[in-house]
């Protein structure tokens, strides 16, 4: 039976104390994807992001390693919106 794929979504901190639980109780990629109702694509992608596997997972470092992630692309958009509006304030010339 096909495992139903559902799309991906970023996990909150719930979720990622629930799949560290499940690790460490022995559970599977698979399964643990099935019991916390995601893809099991979107687990192996938090590991990836994360540097873990599912041996060494640790839900309070891929929490906080999301929220620096979520800061690092804010900071980035930010800059990048400064960057526009200054070439459109100076009229598209380079000082």
């Amino acid at each position: 039976m096909p495992i139903e794929r559902k799309p991906y979504v970023s996990l909150n901190a719930e979720k990622r104390l629930e799949i560290e639980q499940l690790f460490k109780n022995g559970y599977g990629m698979e399964e643990t994807a099935a019991k916390v109702d995601i893809s099991y694509t979107s687990l192996y992608r938090e590991l990836r992001l994360n540097d873990m596997t599912e041996y060494d997972y640790n839900a309070t470092v891929a929490q906080d390693n999301y929220i620096e992630r979520k800061r690092a692309a804010k900071i980035a958009r930010r800059k990048k919106w400064e960057i526009e509006n200054v070439a459109k304030s100076n009229g598209g010339l380079h000082c």
